[in-house]
């Protein structure tokens, strides 16, 4: 398998956020993203008559980061499964 050294890059990256996700202070991080998230929602419908374009664009930039973190976190068990599962069909 000649990619084998990035799929286990890979592996590893996904465990780490799984055990980050699964520690105290992941889920602390977890639950405050969800918090942010909504709170960038609520100033989006709520602002969005009244400021200007750029910073609804900023609002969207900064929604966009938080939930591509959230989904990083969230997601990184059954991305290390699948991984695991390439990782196994290659041998």
């Amino acid at each position: 398998m000649e990619n084998k050294d990035e799929i286990l890059k890979d592996l590893k990256k996904y465990t780490d956020l799984k055990v980050l996700m699964q520690s105290e202070g992941g889920k602390v991080l977890t639950d405050n993203l969800k918090k942010d998230i909504a709170r960038f929602i609520d100033r989006l419908t709520s602002d969005f008559r009244e400021v200007e374009h750029s910073v609804l664009i900023g609002h969207c930039a900064s929604l966009q980061a938080n939930l591509s973190l959230l989904r990083a976190l969230q997601n990184s068990e059954s991305n290390a499964k699948l991984v695991q599962e390439v990782l196994e069909e290659g041998e």
